[in-house]
């Protein structure tokens, strides 16, 4: 019995203290405490249940904060006990159920849901008299009880005991209690006395990372994933992304200047007492910092399910409009950028931090990653609402005269869009070391924003500009001079510009992409930022840019003077094919002038082979290009064409490697012919086929056959 329990009875006696012996719960060790409360929830009968659960939820002693007096008394924070209360009553279903499933396995299912009733009887679960200080222990209890369920069930899979309906019936009462409260949150925020009132004015110990917000969070993350869709969906998810979103990137506290003090030498040292290394001490150390993930989820469910039930202009609003967690989020990203790129940290390699330092800068880097996995996973769940939620079909409005075009995309949602280019911008220092454009999930929202944004190119212009901004402007600077934030900034500019010039005027191509673009051209010391400016080059060749013309001669020297050191034989190749297929829309002459260069630096190899090594065979790379570029001239340019690659090929002895591979390039170029030029190459084919590879052409559709089948 319960009364003859000395261990109980003091559980008891300490439940039902006041507030006044807060202290005292704090110096019993945790799991004597709370594994106590464990313990009797799952061993007592049903109505000491009920009773236990009840002191449980009310105890003054463990939920009240500390009179200012005894603020300096030990105590547990908050979201320590709430999350050891979880921890509780995850404990006593794996003991309540064992005891179920051995000693009445015919009435198991009815036995536990009893046992559950009592438990929510006893919180005051779904009760209108309830407290509203009563709703975080409710939480508390209810979140133990689904992990412990999910738990036991997936050790106890023979058991026939109702795992499925009991939790479903749980996860009604949690999505309602948090409902509960993110409803009195939303009402508290409004006056002291409301506040004071409300759930939100339980016992912290007054710190950022002690709050009922957080305490509140801290549960939720356990348990969101396994709540059914549709509960959350009843949800306030406004309230929520209003709560979660400040708490999960407040996480990251103060960024300005926190990289101020250290100084700039040929080796840089970070003491343990200098500002970043509090810094990143504080984050790693806040309880939901171990839980960024699922919160990061929580926070993006929300955003996403409100892009379904808000008009654009409310979801703006929401997002970025006075105290948004977006707009919020912007300003740390800049803060962070501008604190990053100014520091003696900044571009150095790790042989340029002292030894002892790097154990902290590593840190520092894992915190920057994480931050940065945090951001992707909100923005990739806002960006796949709006893009659901466009209209369909998505028309473009052709441009009139001066005017760019427009589309039918709600003006809102393409802002959301450019702010979410914008914060990556700030953060791409940090997504540069994983690659040049990232990892998938960062790639899979930049993408999407971009491909939207390319619809309208109103809002394409709108993109540069503001990025081109925040770079600094249009001005040329050498590479040689540039700073690392300006090399961070140019690079992902230039990664975005790649995907929208096809849509935007020339003139802010001549005057504003290509003065940014054309410094890392002429100087490709590095190597992320001049792929990124080859890239748009090439994009302005795709595109058919009026720039083409004119940018070819200096493009094309450019190509031939970057391989093999900083282009790959398929990059050139696709280069080179890119150009002349473009002049080859205006200018004949233009496109042959391309050939003749290729025909021209052929004939210099020849004259000066390169020094034996891995690059003697350009010669042959250049064949191969001259070969590729067949299905990219039209029928005033394929004869001669077709005659330069004759001597190429001929120029090899037969049967040697050269000619079968400068052979097998020209069938499959001939295999990518239009219209225009397919009867004239099939007939040349036809005609050389037999000097070429030792068989006729027939033969050698059957031997390609059969390797093929093969």
């Amino acid at each position: 019995m319960p009364e003859s329990d000395a261990a109980y009875q003091t559980l008891r006696r300490l439940l039902l203290s006041p507030a006044s012996s807060t202290q005292h719960i704090a110096l019993l060790e945790s799991n004597a405490f709370f594994g106590s409360i464990g313990h009797y929830l799952a061993a007592l009968s049903l109505p000491n249940v009920t009773d236990l659960t009840h002191l449980v939820v009310s105890s003054a002693a463990l939920w009240t904060a500390p009179t200012p007096e005894k603020a300096s008394a030990p105590t547990y924070p908050l979201v320590t006990r709430t999350v050891f209360v979880a921890q509780a009553a995850a404990f006593a279903v794996s003991e309540r159920v064992p005891l179920i499933a051995k000693h009445a396995p015919r009435t198991a299912k009815r036995e536990l849901r009893q046992w559950l009733r009592a438990i929510i009887a006893g919180a005051g679960i779904g009760s209108a008299d309830a407290a509203p200080r009563t709703l975080l222990p409710q939480l508390a209890l209810l979140t133990g009880l689904l992990q412990g369920l999910d738990a036991v069930r997936s050790t106890r899979e023979r058991v026939s005991i109702g795992f499925g309906r009991h939790a479903y019936a749980l996860q009604q009462h949690w999505a309602n209690v948090f409902s509960r409260l993110l409803d009195s949150w939303s009402v508290a925020r409004g006056t002291d006395a409301q506040w004071r009132r409300s759930a939100w004015a339980l016992g912290s110990d007054g710190s950022r990372d002690d709050t009922p917000c957080t305490a509140v969070l801290s549960l939720a993350v356990l348990v969101a994933g396994a709540i059914a869709d549709d509960l959350l969906h009843a949800s306030n998810n406004e309230t929520l992304v209003r709560m979660a979103g400040p708490v999960l990137f407040g996480i990251y506290g103060n960024v300005e200047g926190m990289f101020d003090d250290l100084q700039s030498a040929d080796v840089v040292s970070v003491s343990a007492t200098s500002r970043c290394s509090v810094w990143v001490n504080d984050v790693q150390t806040h309880p939901l910092y171990p839980k960024l993930g699922p919160l990061s989820r929580l926070v993006g469910g929300a955003l996403r399910r409100c892009t379904e039930t808000l008009s654009p202009e409310a979801l703006d609003e929401l997002c970025f409009g006075h105290a948004g967690p977006l707009a919020a989020l912007q300003a740390t990203a800049l803060h962070l950028d501008n604190s990053w790129s100014k520091s003696a940290l900044a571009g150095r390699s790790e042989d340029q931090i002292e030894m002892s330092s790097r154990r902290t800068t590593t840190l520092i880097w894992q915190t920057f990653k994480t931050l940065l996995f945090s951001v992707t996973m909100v923005y990739d769940a806002l960006v796949e609402g709006i893009v659901d939620q466009l209209p369909s079909p998505t028309v473009t409005y052709a441009a009139r005269g001066t005017e760019p075009s427009t589309s039918n995309i709600p003006l809102t949602y393409l802002t959301a869009l450019r702010s979410v280019l914008e914060t990556f911008m700030h953060l791409y220092f940090v997504t540069s070391s994983f690659g040049l454009d990232g990892f998938e999930a960062y790639r899979k929202v930049f993408f999407a924003c971009l491909d939207v944004l390319g619809r309208d190119g109103r809002a394409s212009i709108g993109t540069l500009e503001d990025l081109v901004a925040q770079r600094g402007g249009t001005r040329p600077v050498p590479a040689a001079e540039a700073s690392f934030s300006e090399r961070m900034r140019t690079t992902y500019y230039l990664l975005v510009a790649e995907q929208l010039v096809a849509d935007v005027p020339d003139q802010i191509i001549e005057h504003q992409v290509l003065p940014v673009c054309v410094p890392y051209l002429e100087d490709p010391r590095y190597q992320d930022t001049f792929e990124s400016a080859h890239t748009v080059v090439l994009a302005l060749f795709a595109a058919r840019k009026a720039c083409s013309y004119e940018l070819a001669p200096f493009y094309v020297d450019l190509l031939l003077s970057s391989y093999p050191e900083r282009l790959s034989e398929s990059q050139l190749e696709t280069a080179l094919t890119t150009v002349v297929s473009s002049l080859s829309e205006t200018s004949d002459a233009a496109a042959w002038w391309v050939i003749e260069q290729l025909h021209d630096t052929l004939d210099d190899l020849r004259i000066t082979p390169p020094p034996p090594g891995k690059h003697t065979s350009i010669d042959l790379v250049i064949g191969r290009c001259m070969a590729a570029l067949l299905a990219h001239v039209n029928l005033v340019l394929f004869r001669s064409l077709l005659t330069r690659v004759h001597a190429l090929i001929v120029t090899h002895a037969p049967g040697s490697r050269e000619r079968t591979i400068l052979v097998e390039k020209t069938f499959e170029a001939l295999g990518e012919l239009n219209a225009a030029t397919r009867e004239e190459g099939m007939r040349w084919w036809l005609k050389h086929c037999k000097d070429f590879t030792g068989h006729d052409a027939v033969d050698e559709k059957a031997v390609s056959t059969t390797t093929q089948v093969q």
